[in-house]
């Protein structure tokens, strides 16, 4: 839960005005599913990953397409140029845990969440 407090002192009326706005919010809500998008067919295995990932898709690569590691924090980790089907991510040296894995090419940028398991 995310909360906003603000406060306003009305130094005239020597008052003060509080309000408060609270919301859930998902961490890990990465994307929004579009079912026009070509990555929604993309499988990922295996899950939980441990030092490796398997991307399959079966469709075209629309440009330069990029792959790349965040932490849940947003620190980039790891980029790789994806090169074809079925490409396999090597997860050598990264922290066990949770991540966000980003595939974007020149028209569509696509989101998955991924745990690493040592």
């Amino acid at each position: 839960e995310v909360c906003l407090v603000a406060w306003y002192w009305n130094s005239q009326a020597q008052d003060t005005c509080w309000s408060t706005s609270c919301q859930l919010v998902d961490p890990f809500d990465t994307g929004i599913s579009d079912q026009n998008n070509p990555y929604e067919a993309i499988q990922l295995f295996p899950v939980p990953a441990s030092d490796h990932l398997v991307m399959t898709n079966y469709g075209a690569l629309h440009g330069s397409t990029v792959l790349q590691l965040f932490s849940v924090d947003g620190q980039l980790e790891k980029q790789e140029l994806v090169t074809g089907w079925p490409y396999t991510f090597e997860l050598d040296g990264l922290a066990a845990g949770v991540h966000v894995l980003q595939l974007r090419d020149d028209s569509t940028i696509r989101n998955w969440r991924i745990v690493i398991e040592r």
